[in-house]
């Protein structure tokens, strides 16, 4: 049921901080880094979107957990990148593809999306 915005619930209650206002303020707190979608989720959701799950049991149990572990950790990822769009789209962050050769990652080829508080770089 919908809630009369004129109600003293409504009226009373402070808005809660967002997960783009977190992750805004993230940057703002490390203005001289950039960072990449797994890092900014280890960070505001605790998620490592790139961890492999250790999971034990029968190989049914297995690949179960494991795919319902993946598709919970690719929800994440695209939750943040959401967020990341949009403050991009706002000009309060700025994103950019750098070759995965200068990043500290497993892929050699490739770029990866880094992003930065937009007041330390400019594009």
């Amino acid at each position: 049921m919908p809630i009369d915005t004129n109600s003293e619930v409504w009226q009373s209650t402070d808005r809660a901080g967002s997960t783009r206002t977190e992750i805004l303020e993230f940057f703002k707190d490390n203005p001289d880094k950039a960072y990449t979608v797994n890092e900014i989720s280890q960070e505001i959701l605790g998620v490592d979107v790139f961890e492999v799950p250790d999971v034990d049991g029968e190989i049914g149990e297995i690949l179960g957990e494991v795919t319902v572990q993946q598709a919970n950790k690719s929800m994440y990822e695209a939750f943040v990148k959401s967020h990341l769009s949009a403050l991009v789209y706002t000009g309060e962050i700025y994103g950019k593809p750098i070759p995965n050769e200068a990043l500290d990652n497993d892929v050699s080829d490739g770029k990866t999306s880094v992003y930065s508080y937009s007041s330390s770089t400019s594009p």
